[in-house]
């Protein structure tokens, strides 16, 4: 699995198909509703942001997919954003279970 962390992760010719593929989403919809059928989203927000939550649930419903999760505050879930140079890509290059 490829992920994106920064905006540089993407070369011009693949962000270029990436709002391309945005674009064919927007203009056929009904073309995509169940592109995501059998998968599930994780929607854990550790900070209150409504609307990008309420989005992000959305989009996924939208496209046939389900989402569980939680949007609470006052959770007391520890958060480590590790400082080391280079951090996130290692985080984002952990095994899945």
């Amino acid at each position: 699995m490829r992920h994106l962390i920064d905006f540089g992760d993407l070369s011009r010719e693949e962000w270029d198909a990436l709002y391309n593929r945005a674009n064919q989403f927007m203009d056929n919809p009904d073309k995509f509703n169940s592109v995501c059928h059998g998968k599930v989203a994780a929607s854990l927000f550790y900070e209150p942001s409504t609307r990008t939550n309420f989005s992000f649930q959305t989009a996924m419903l939208r496209l046939g997919g389900t989402v569980f999760g939680f949007a609470d505050p006052n959770r007391k879930i520890p958060v480590l954003f590790p400082p080391a140079t280079g951090a996130k890509n290692k985080i984002a290059a952990a095994p899945t279970p």
